[in-house]
């Protein structure tokens, strides 16, 4: 598991959020301070997170999970992450700004 690199996991579960994109959860001031590690042109925590998501999954070995790949990531970082999330990026984000 060392070649996979790690996402910072919530240090409390309180104002947890989830990454629109990826379905990364952190604290809302864990997403302030580092941002996504999945999400390289991640700007702004209310365009970019939701608070309202379902379900949480650990994937601890990405690549080797069935989870991360019915889930499709199996490319993402080792992390807490929500099974589904509700809530879209905003229209004056670039979803192609997530893949550059």
């Amino acid at each position: 598991m060392a070649d996979i690199p790690a996402a910072e996991l919530p240090d409390k579960m309180q104002h947890l959020r989830a990454c629109l994109q990826c379905k990364l959860i952190k604290t809302q001031d864990q997403f302030q301070d580092n941002g996504c590690e999945n999400c390289p042109n991640f700007q702004d925590l209310s365009t970019f997170t939701t608070p309202t998501f379902h379900g949480v999954v650990m994937m601890a070995k990405p690549t080797k999970s069935w989870v991360a790949r019915w889930q499709r990531q199996e490319r993402l970082v080792r992390g807490l992450y929500a099974l589904q999330v509700v809530g879209s990026v905003q229209e004056e984000a670039n979803f192609n700004e997530y893949n550059d």
